[in-house]
């Protein structure tokens, strides 16, 4: 069991679904498919949620259908937040 086993079982454990950086939130992260990807330090990373185009666009953005990213709906991926988003979308 190495470093990235630990975190990934403590994650998974714990509700998480990625690590996100801690600073100047701007959906940096990375999920529990691909841990740890950048290959950088993850001193600065927390554990972290994915957020999806439904609950990003209106939750994390003053502008409804845009991405914080500059991504449009097709090219979306999911971003990761220290904060949990709401289940259901934002009317």
């Amino acid at each position: 069991m190495n470093c990235e086993d630990i975190i990934h079982e403590y994650l998974t454990a714990n509700g998480y679904e990625g690590l996100a950086q801690t600073e100047d939130w701007d959906g940096c992260g990375c999920g529990l498919d691909d841990l740890m990807c950048c290959d950088g330090p993850c001193d600065r990373c927390q554990p972290a949620y994915r957020v999806t185009w439904e609950n990003c666009v209106v939750r994390y953005t003053e502008e409804a259908d845009q991405c914080p990213n500059g991504l449009s709906e097709a090219e979306c991926f999911g971003c990761y937040s220290l904060t949990k988003p709401d289940s259901q979308p934002i009317p």
